[in-house]
């Protein structure tokens, strides 16, 4: 999980790390949708996900080796637990 903290009008810090918008717009995902990331101002300048609002994110390149992961493990599942853990709720 990623928060941003320490926001100025072009960048803000991550973990140890001041990062611009734009790189965050462009390299960074929702953590709880993988929507996009977007600016906003309220007072102050600070990121959330356009589609859900939430402000925890996760690296593009970390969101994909979490999906293969989760890919992976579901391949060695039985077809039955399978399909019990990705059917959808009506």
């Amino acid at each position: 999980m990623m928060k941003a903290t320490d926001f100025t009008r072009d960048d803000c810090k991550v973990g140890n790390h001041r990062r611009t918008y734009a790189t965050l717009q462009r390299d960074y995902r929702c953590n709880v949708c993988s929507g996009h990331l977007t600016t906003k101002w309220s007072i102050v300048w600070y990121i959330v996900c356009a589609a859900c609002g939430a402000q925890d994110f996760i690296h593009e390149a970390q969101l994909t080796m979490e999906r293969q992961e989760a890919a992976q493990v579901l391949d060695g599942l039985p077809p039955e637990l399978i399909t019990q853990l990705t059917r959808k709720e009506n």
